[in-house]
């Protein structure tokens, strides 16, 4: 890799102040005084681009600098570009062109060759009648006047065990109904002659099935629901307000004024502007009309709790409509908040927090100890709820054969490794690992594992665009003493492990709540994510701890046999996890 912990570092500080350039341009309100919903996904969307310029140029800059003999570049450019959608995909090649633009700042000769970049033809479906989705909405505000007579909880997805949260909650409080709240953006896809059929039917249907409250068929939804709410034909067809529109207007000229969008000479503020001309704007104002709805929805329905996982975008205002309207509405973050170690990592964590825990809901539940330290230092403005794991870490049920079916040798010691290969859209500079170091690390964990008679790793897996099983297999060794984990649930599979190997992960703090000690190891070593005791040396005696952090692989053998052998016979016990959970003593319910 040319990027450097140094290169991460300035990368990571560059795009912070750009970002903060950018938020103190922008003045967006709608008619019912929201503002942070639309703010918080404005920066979020432009951080996409932003960071993904700054990615391409420092890597070019620091492999210009490594190879200080080279005479020309080889430019390979798309013949077309296209900067819709809100962030980067597939269909956005831009290496190519900044390649060419620091070899002309850098006075290198340049060979250009130009490819067909082929992109699906957009915005061509045809588009529902207006007639069809005014009878949608006519169903969905039926819906609405019968929902407000009873008594429901409101979730903004069923997604990371969320629906598992809401099912206790409903076990506690049998007059409690759950409703999801469903297709929370549209796009021109979803505002299409299918799509609006399809939504029609399924509103006409859910209109029905809560008027003689008949629970959602199987087939429709497994997560035993009795309402599924489609906003999307009341979104579309409510209006952008002139005045919403004039101050997203005046916001993005103040940010053509900007002279922020440049490193190392490369100027890249062309595809920034042209982003939000063509993909962030149109989102807002998409976003505008949502919220519009979502206001309609919260206000008239009065929900006895909604609950999300995150606050971005259309769940971002669900917080902030919420907070207006006196309602109980609670974020549970599906990440975890470890106090900072450095300027660089406060920044990331704090910018990261704003879409899950540091949010406009007026409620917050709290789920680890190492969160309640966050957000006090933080001066979190809503209300704290002390729950423990949620979203995250609780074992609701486990597959005892989860080895078996992995091939798992009998009698071996389980290595879990979890990490998390991001794409492109959410690059994080300091606290992310590159795809580079993910590998990386794995290869040196096959061949620490290779050493040692009892142990066996296991790789969760999760297949991206960007790295798929095929790709990351080809990279690995070849060796009888690890298995690629993809289909297992990672609970079933982390309550069967020994340890858990893991750079910045909320892995790692799953694992201590089950009492499973972790190894932070990764990204260079350029970060210790959790309070952790460092491995230095060959130390003697090995002392316990819940979390290890190691820099030097060439002592990844002798700290992995050193944690088995000392948790062996003897589990983490609750002194050595009290600084990262939450007393069961302490611990509240939702409502």
């Amino acid at each position: 890799t040319y990027l450097s912990n140094e290169s991460h570092i300035s990368s990571s500080r560059t795009l912070n102040k750009i970002l903060d350039e950018c938020e103190s341009k922008l003045s967006l309100c709608d008619e019912n005084n929201i503002k942070e919903s639309y703010r918080f996904t404005f920066i979020y969307s432009l951080q996409a681009i932003v960071s993904y310029c700054i990615w391409i140029i420092e890597i070019i800059h620091q492999a210009y600098k490594k190879h200080n003999n080279i005479k020309e570049f080889i430019c390979l450019t798309p013949d077309s570009i296209y900067h819709g959608g809100e962030y980067i995909n597939n269909s956005q090649k831009f290496a190519g062109i900044l390649l060419n633009r620091y070899a002309q700042a850098h006075n290198v000769k340049t060979l250009n060759f130009t490819f067909s970049n082929t992109v699906s033809e957009r915005g061509n479906e045809q588009k529902p009648p207006k007639r069809l989705l005014t009878f949608s909405r006519f169903f969905y505000q039926r819906t609405l006047k019968i929902m407000s007579k009873r008594k429901f909880l409101a979730l903004t997805t069923v997604e990371r065990n969320i629906d598992k949260v809401a099912r206790e909650l409903t076990q506690e409080n049998p007059e409690l109904e759950i409703a999801q709240l469903s297709k929370l953006e549209f796009t021109s896809k979803t505002s299409s002659l299918k799509s609006a059929l399809l939504s029609l039917v399924t509103q006409f249907g859910v209109f029905f099935l809560v008027l003689f409250k008949i629970k959602i068929p199987r087939f429709i939804s497994k997560k035993n629901l009795s309402a599924i709410v489609e906003i999307a034909a009341d979104a579309i067809l409510r209006q952008n307000s002139s005045s919403f529109e004039e101050s997203l207007k005046n916001s993005t000229i103040e940010l053509k004024k900007l002279e922020s969008f440049s490193l190392h000479n490369v100027l890249f503020d062309d595809f920034v502007h042209l982003k939000i001309k063509e993909g962030i704007t149109p989102k807002i104002k998409e976003l505008e009309k949502i919220t519009m709805s979502l206001f309609n929805f919260l206000e008239k329905v009065q929900p006895k709790l909604t609950l999300s996982i995150d606050s971005i975008s259309a769940t971002c205002s669900i917080g902030e409509i919420s907070s207006k309207l006196g309602l109980k509405s609670t974020i549970i973050s599906h990440g975890s908040h470890p106090l900072p170690s450095c300027e660089t990592s406060e920044n990331e964590f704090k910018r990261l927090a704003r879409g899950l825990i540091l949010t406009p809901y007026p409620f917050a539940a709290i789920q680890s100890k190492l969160a309640l330290d966050f957000v006090t230092k933080y001066q979190l403005k809503s209300q704290k709820i002390l729950t423990g794991p949620l979203t995250w870490g609780k074992l609701f049920q486990t597959d005892k054969n989860v080895l078996n079916k992995l091939n798992v040798p009998v009698g071996k010691k389980v290595i879990l490794h979890a990490g998390t290969s991001k794409q492109r859209p959410f690059v994080r500079f300091f606290m992310y690992e590159t795809l580079d170091e993910y590998i990386q690390t794995i290869i040196e964990l096959i061949n620490a594992v290779d050493k040692m008679n009892n142990a066996f790793l296991v790789i969760k897996f999760r297949p991206r665009t960007n790295l798929s099983l095929d790709d990351l297999r080809s990279a690995l060794p070849d060796s009888p003493n690890y298995v690629i984990s993809i289909e297992e649930r990672f609970l079933d599979v982390l309550a069967k492990s020994d340890l858990l190997v893991s750079y910045s992960s909320t892995t790692m703090e799953e694992a201590i709540e089950n009492r499973i000690p972790v190894l932070q190891i990764g990204a260079q070593g350029r970060m210790q994510y959790l309070p952790a005791i460092k491995i230095t040396d060959r130390q003697s005696p090995f002392e316990r701890s819940s979390v290890y952090f190691l820099k030097d692989y060439s002592l990844l053998s002798f700290t992995i046999e050193n944690i088995l052998n000392t948790f062996g016979q003897k589990p983490l016990e609750d002194s050595e996890i009290s600084e990262y959970k939450i007393p069961n003593s302490q611990r509240a319910s939702l409502l």
